[in-house]
């Protein structure tokens, strides 16, 4: 789960290499992008995976999934310094909370919202979208996107240009799917059965990988 900031710079990742999982930031030294005792920052810390970050459009905030409350998965947020090496600044700020889990987060281009998905007891995964006010980075609410009672939609990503938001659902078989930014218009892309992990170009296209 690598993610790339907004300044193409620096990449942030989870890695298990501590024997749990946290996050990573590398970063460009002299214009090379490779990890070093310099180059490489911890973001989070602790006795609780965390993993699966995403960036704002600032490149000053993080949000991921840690499982530090109640050994649930749910996101989080870490503001960081700016620039190279960067570090974290204060504690980390809960966004969701349970008893579901959440995972996937997708911060859109905009940062007024973070999509992700919410599984419930029975596996069932719901999209979800946290609402952010950007002048302050604080949480302004959080609503459903999709309400189906079966299979799990996974991977949210939304549009450069924010009005839709690509996904992969799994129900026996995984495909493709696009839906506007407020849940309204489904529509199927793929149908060969085996597509996940949807990712919008610069000119709104989606490419996707096969499972």
């Amino acid at each position: 789960d690598a993610a790339w900031a907004p300044d193409s710079q620096r990449v942030a990742f989870d890695s298990d290499r501590t024997g749990l999982d946290q996050v990573y930031i590398v970063s460009t030294v002299n214009g090379v992008l490779f990890e070093s005792t310099s180059s490489l920052s911890l973001i989070t810390n602790g006795d609780s995976d965390q993993y699966e970050p995403t960036w704002a459009p600032d490149g000053l905030h993080l949000a991921y999934v840690s499982d530090a409350a109640d050994d649930t998965p749910m996101l989080w947020m870490q503001e960081l310094t700016p620039g190279i090496n960067p570090q974290p600044v204060g504690p980390p700020v809960q966004l969701t909370f349970g008893p579901n889990e959440d995972s996937d987060p997708f911060w859109s281009a905009d940062g007024r919202t973070i999509y992700f998905t919410r599984s419930d007891a029975d596996g069932i995964g719901n999209l979800w979208a946290v609402d952010m006010d950007t002048r302050t980075w604080t949480k302004r609410g959080e609503r459903a996107l999709t309400q189906t009672d079966f299979g799990t939609y996974l991977e949210p990503h939304p549009s450069p240009d924010g009005t839709r938001v690509a996904y992969h659902r799994f129900l026996y078989v995984d495909n493709i799917r696009v839906m506007n930014a407020d849940g309204s218009g489904d529509t199927g892309l793929t149908l060969s059965n085996k597509e996940a992990s949807p990712s919008w170009s610069p000119d709104q296209q989606i490419g996707r990988a096969h499972v």
